[in-house]
């Protein structure tokens, strides 16, 4: 659990941090380079979005390989528990037990 835990924080790590380091840069900068502006506007104010999209995918890596000891995968996912019926006493028994 700590594993997934750690690989669903980098996720949000990795998309966040550029975004927000260019924003402080944006905000706090007394002088504003156009590249930076530029880079921030058309790349990074996208990054975010990058962590809804991603993070899906990053679960399901996560959870495949929980599941790789596994035959296989659709065996897992599809797996039925099927209950038997079956009689306590067969009808030889129930008769013997009558005679008696």
């Amino acid at each position: 659990m700590f594993f997934q835990l750690i690989i669903v924080a980098c996720l949000y790590v990795i998309c966040w941090v550029p975004f927000l380091v260019s924003g402080q840069i944006n905000t706090y900068s007394f002088f504003q380079a156009p590249t930076a502006t530029i880079l921030f506007l058309e790349y990074f104010s996208y990054m975010p979005y990058f962590t809804v999209t991603l993070c899906p995918f990053v679960c399901l890596f996560i959870l495949w390989r929980e599941l790789h000891g596994e035959k296989r995968l659709m065996v897992v996912i599809f797996r039925r528990h099927r209950a038997v019926v079956q009689p306590i006493t067969t009808r030889e028994n129930n008769v013997a037990a009558m005679n008696n």
